[in-house]
Parts: C-alpha cells; sequence; structure tokens
C-alpha cells in the first residue's frame, strides 16, 4: 500500500510540472507594463535655455541669445500606456547686477508616447506666460507682463526603479507678451534640462 501512495504522488507530481510552467510568474507580467504610465506623476527638473527677444515694432529680428538657468514642474496623470494629461511650469530666470530677470509660463500641457515600450515621448501645450523684472536694490521693485505662451518639447523616461525615472528633456516655448511701455514683443526660450520623475502607482 505505501509503495502504491509513493506512486501516485509521483505522478501527481510530474503532472503538475506542465501546468506550472504554463502559468505566467507576477513578476513577468509586472515586467512586460510599460514602465511610467500608471496612475499620477509629477516631475522636477532644470537645465539651461538661450532666450531671444524680438519688440514688434523694431523690424531687427530676433536679439542675441542670453543663457541662464531653466526650472521646471509637471504633474498629472496617465490616460494610458500612449497619454498623459497635465500641467507645466517653467521658468528661465537670470540674476544680474541686483536685478533678475524671469520668464515664465504655466499651461495645459499633453504628453504622447508613439511607443508603448519605449521611454520616449513628445509633448505640447498653450497657456499663460509672464515676464518679469525684479530690482534687488529697492525692496518689493518688481515689474510683470502677461501674455500667451506655447511649448513644444521632447524627452526620454531612463527608468532607475518602477517609480522613478531620469528624463532627459528639450523644450520650445515662444511668449507673446503685452508691454505697455516698450510695446508687445515676442520672446523665445529653448531649454535643455535633466528632469527627475515620480509615478504614483
Amino acid at each position: 500500500m505505501k509503495r502504491i501512495l509513493q506512486v501516485a504522488a509521483l505522478a501527481t507530481l510530474v503532472a503538475g510540472v506542465p501546468l506550472a510552467a504554463q502559468e505566467s510568474r507576477p513578476g513577468l507580467s509586472v515586467a512586460e507594463e510599460p514602465a511610467m504610465r500608471k496612475g499620477f506623476y509629477l516631475q522636477f527638473g532644470m537645465g539651461g535655455g538661450e532666450e531671444r527677444l524680438d519688440l514688434d515694432n523694431d523690424f531687427l529680428g530676433y536679439s542675441d541669445a542670453i543663457w541662464a538657468l531653466t526650472l521646471n514642474l509637471r504633474g498629472g496623470f496617465a490616460l494610458g500606456p500612449h497619454l498623459r494629461l497635465g500641467a507645466d511650469f517653467n521658468s528661465w530666470i537670470r540674476p544680474e547686477g541686483g536685478v533678475t530677470e524671469t520668464a515664465s509660463s504655466i499651461m495645459p500641457n499633453l504628453q504622447l508616447y508613439p511607443f508603448r515600450n519605449s521611454g520616449l515621448h513628445v509633448r505640447g501645450g498653450g497657456g499663460y506666460a509672464w515676464s518679469s523684472v525684479y530690482d534687488h536694490n529697492y525692496c518689493c521693485s518688481s515689474i510683470t507682463y502677461g501674455g500667451f505662451g506655447t511649448n513644444l518639447g521632447v524627452g526620454w523616461d531612463i527608468p532607475v526603479s518602477r517609480k522613478v525615472a531620469l528624463t532627459p528633456t528639450a523644450d520650445w516655448y515662444q511668449y507673446w507678451i503685452d508691454n505697455n511701455v516698450v510695446g508687445g514683443y515676442t520672446e523665445r526660450i529653448l531649454s535643455f534640462g535633466l528632469a527627475v520623475s515620480f509615478q504614483t502607482h
């Protein structure tokens, strides 16, 4: 009887091996899902950017490029593996001689991932832009003018864990600013940076 029980147990074990092999391992199914494409996301970035200015009525075209620090904050949620919807805040910051000049914008932003399993993405948006000058030599002395801005950009999410990625970015911003002193002008900013992206899922 003992011999029969041993043979039956061995047969059950051998029969169960193919079935277990056919079942998908949870770790494999998780690894196959696109990284950083579920739930809410938040991205902090910084880098450098060149700014050019074109006054509407001087007919001289754009000024020479001026390089300065850029800061960026993005956040939102994923609509699926190919699309994110969020908001973009960007600021170009140039301190010089006690005066700090900034060009900033905040706008809705769409990020499109053409390839399901790649971190490559393009983005774009449009919203409110403003240009400010702050004089540190005089308390609370600042001038700000606003207008409309647009953005086109590209980035690549490089996962360092399931919820964190490093994201090299390149962005082009264009602002149309209304200034009642010098008249309207167009401001262009081309920036390059590195961001850290966090995903909640």
